[in-house]
């Protein structure tokens, strides 16, 4: 919940796999003091504690010092479950991307969906706030997003048959056309409860742009699937009104998604209070579902054990 602090974390432990690495995520703010976990909006001690976190880095530095270099490995903080797991690599053994179709009324779909579009006129007082991941040295705090998905595009899952675990990065797959040639386009994942409680879970953004799919091998380290290499000279063109694919990652996640739980993709074009808007035009998005290409959203989820 500190800017994009876990991702970068994420990415130097895959880029530099000679290097002694224990690489703990957890849910709290930028200093370490206070917890942001946003399904436990009420409680704000550090997890782990202060005095522990130290210990830690104590502990590891010891260790390599006196018993050589410790076992690489990612301690992780699971949102919603209140707990630590641990893996080797990321995403963790056993996830696998599950893909959810986009479909009409505002539905995801394991099934192949019909053709169609859906229309989104971007509101661009859009915000998640100014207490917001962005926002350093303040806690994240969200609250009840459904108010706040009334302004942005919206697609369901069915609900959870069992409990799973989300963990890894998300992935958005758009085809769409747009009214501007310099679009922006948001998403985000929350947790929908089933008294309909709206949860942030993670967020992506990108300027389409840069959308331009990079070579991974070109890429000085390992930006985790679908990079964007964001230079200038990749850069594509959008074309107003001309349908273009666009995809990329959400900001890596581990969330505990409770059996009853839905998870909705949100999608908006402008977030007022924490990015600069683009364009100063009305922008307007056609989202398209089904086709060869299909609108989808890509989940890693394993079950939850």
């Amino acid at each position: 919940m500190d800017a994009n602090t876990g991702d970068e974390a994420i990415n130097r432990f895959q880029s530099a796999p000679e290097v002694p690495s224990v690489t703990i995520i957890t849910a709290n703010d930028h200093g370490g003091g206070v917890w942001a976990d946003p399904f436990f909006p009420g409680s704000t001690d550090p997890l782990p504690a202060m005095d522990e976190q130290h210990t830690m880095r104590l502990a590891f530095a010891n260790d390599v010092v006196n018993n050589g270099v410790p076992p690489r490995r990612i301690k992780y903080y699971v949102l919603g479950a209140g707990s630590f797991r641990e893996a080797a690599i990321w995403p963790p053994q056993g996830v696998e991307y599950a893909h959810f179709n986009l479909d009409r009324a505002g539905t995801l779909t394991r099934s192949v969906p019909g053709d169609g579009k859906d229309i989104y006129h971007v509101d661009f007082t859009a915000t998640t706030g100014k207490h917001n991941r962005w926002y350093q040295f303040t806690r994240a705090s969200y609250g009840d997003r459904r108010r706040h998905d009334l302004k942005l595009l919206t697609y369901d899952t069915p609900p959870f048959i069992e409990d799973a675990e989300l963990a890894g990065w998300p992935v958005v797959v758009l085809q769409m056309s747009a009214a501007t040639s310099d679009p922006a386009v948001f998403a985000y994942l929350e947790d929908v409860a089933p008294d309909g409680t709206v949860t942030y879970i993670t967020e992506g953004q990108l300027r389409a742009i840069n959308r331009k799919i990079a070579d991974r091998d070109a890429l000085p380290y390992d930006a985790g699937p679908v990079p964007h290499s964001f230079k200038r000279a990749d850069a594509l063109p959008v074309v107003p009104g001309e349908k273009f694919s666009l995809a990329f990652k959400l900001y890596s996640v581990a969330a505990l998604i409770k059996k009853g739980h839905r998870i909705r993709l949100a999608i908006g074009g402008a977030d007022i209070d924490t990015f600069r808007r683009l364009s100063h035009a009305p922008e307007r998005f056609e989202v398209y579902r089904g086709g060869s290409e299909m609108s989808r959203l890509n989940l890693p989820l394993r079950p939850w054990r």
